[in-house]
């Protein structure tokens, strides 16, 4: 697998696991009725508790790779099941669009971030799983490539939180209840394959 299309298949797993519906989207949509840069703010605090859980689990990922090697293919495996349920979840929720929630965060925009994400389960078992399964692919490129995943992944994060926010400072309620029908539609599709890539990836190499 060449690094760019590593970094094009992670863009998509992120983005997936960003644009999922939880504390941090209701937090920027939330206070982005005030400030429309508030999902960026957001998005650092975040990073505050995402960059040190990614480099516990590279970590982690290196001291158990030592002990044996089926430990990634039982991580691809693991992610590819939770990829195949986010997959169908989304095409779920195509189905049944709601109006959002609203959200009041704390004074301080990067405490909010930082104490929404460390509150969230979600956001921990998908570092567990999907997470752990690209950190394993992106140790393959060495130490520059995880950095680069690292950046890539935390700028979609800014990107989407920032967009979420821009949209509700211009007074929009939602982002479009059609288009997040198709959007959701869409990242299913897209899940549920990633996730077959994944199970047949982690599979094959204990097979061997």
């Amino acid at each position: 697998m060449s690094f760019l299309f590593f970094l094009l298949q992670a863009v998509v797993i992120s983005l997936s696991g960003i644009m999922m519906p939880g504390p941090i989207t209701a937090a920027s949509i939330g206070e982005g009725t005030r400030r429309s840069w508030a999902g960026v703010a957001i998005s650092i605090g975040h990073g505050l508790v995402e960059f040190p859980l990614i480099g516990a689990l590279y970590a982690g990922v290196i001291v158990f790779a030592d002990i044996t090697s089926q430990l990634k293919s039982y991580i691809f495996i693991i992610g590819a099941f939770v990829l195949i349920l986010m997959g169908a979840d989304f095409l779920r929720r195509a189905r049944n669009t709601t109006q959002r929630e609203r959200y009041f965060p704390q004074t301080s925009l990067l405490l909010a971030g930082a104490g929404l994400t460390a509150a969230n389960p979600y956001f921990l078992i998908w570092w567990l799983t999907i997470g752990a399964a690209l950190i394993t692919e992106a140790g393959k490129f060495g130490t520059a490539g995880l950095l680069t995943f690292v950046i890539v992944h935390w700028l979609c994060d800014v990107s989407w939180y920032w967009f979420l926010s821009g949209l509700a400072f211009r007074g929009v309620n939602f982002f479009g209840t059609t288009f997040q029908k198709w959007l959701f539609i869409f990242t299913g599709i897209v899940l549920l394959g990633l996730g077959g890539i994944f199970g047949v990836s982690g599979v094959s190499a204990l097979v061997k």
